[in-house]
């Protein structure tokens, strides 16, 4: 009875060894994506800097057609890098959400800023609705949310052809509800389940019709979750698509003239400017 004992807490043992060797292992590559942010993002900064530097030099058509394709490729790679990197770094346990006071109606209108052109370029109606009861001010992190709406209107733009993209944000039961809605190529029924996980996509073949790493859902899920919210997705088969957020946020006793500070018109000449940056 002893021998075996002994042998039951030696192979215990060995197996708690190889479980962290193995751990170990796996998560020291997460670590060091994680850890080379700066060392892949400067370099392609560098390279799509100097090509809008370029875009207002003399060029001719040929060298302007190679600039632009050359600036759209940076662009996609951007995103692709920065993708892998969130995704490595939540993997490694370092996605941090910070929580400070911010406004709702200026980040809304960040959004539509940002998606306004790009739906009329593509010949599709762009309906972006904020509800008057959102708090003026609320806590939490605004580049994440950001990030979420992002992520969400940008799959709707690339997988709708005609039609509306539809956003809705409101403010039920102390959260932030955000609804994309698209009138897009859907999602098989079969496929949804699995479309949070990452380097998933409807169509994984080499083949495929829409560019991307599958990754985009799956970091709005891990975004999602670390703010102790909820997604969703209901989609019928070539009719569209609607995902719906839900995060708990507080609302912020501080006054709403503290966040927006009028602009003030001053000279350019007369001001001097410090740039601070890391990359």
């Amino acid at each position: 009875m002893i021998s075996a004992a002994q042998r039951r807490q030696e192979l215990l043992e060995n197996t708690i060894e190889d479980k962290l060797r193995a751990e170990s292992s796996e998560q020291s590559p997460r670590d060091f994506v994680a850890m080379i942010n700066h060392e892949l993002r400067t370099p392609l900064n560098g390279l799509l800097g100097s090509a809008e530097l370029m875009i207002d030099t003399t060029l001719s058509s040929y060298q302007q057609q190679l600039l632009n394709t050359m600036h759209q490729s940076g662009e996609l790679l951007r995103v692709i890098i920065n993708d892998l990197l969130d995704l490595s770094k939540m993997s490694a346990g370092m996605l941090q959400i910070v929580e400070v006071d911010f406004s709702p109606a200026k980040l809304c209108q960040m959004i539509f800023d940002i998606f306004k052109q790009r739906t009329e370029d593509l010949g599709l109606i762009f309906s972006f609705n904020a509800h008057q009861n959102i708090p003026q001010i609320l806590l939490g992190d605004p580049d994440r949310i950001k990030q979420i709406l992002v992520n969400l209107i940008g799959n709707a733009l690339k997988f709708t052809q005609q039609g509306e993209i539809k956003v809705d944000i409101t403010w039920e039961q102390e959260k932030l509800h955000l609804t994309v809605q698209d009138t897009g190529c859907g999602i098989p029924e079969d496929k949804v389940a699995t479309l949070f996980d990452p380097f998933t996509q409807v169509n994984n073949s080499n083949n495929r019709s829409f560019e991307g790493t599958g990754l985009g859902l799956a970091i709005c899920k891990q975004l999602v979750d670390e703010m102790n919210g909820t997604i969703s997705l209901s989609s019928v088969l070539g009719e569209g698509s609607c995902f719906k957020v839900a995060l708990p946020l507080n609302s912020s006793q501080k006054a709403a003239l503290d966040i927006e500070r009028p602009q003030a018109d001053y000279p350019i000449e007369k001001l001097k400017i410090l740039v601070v940056e890391d990359s």
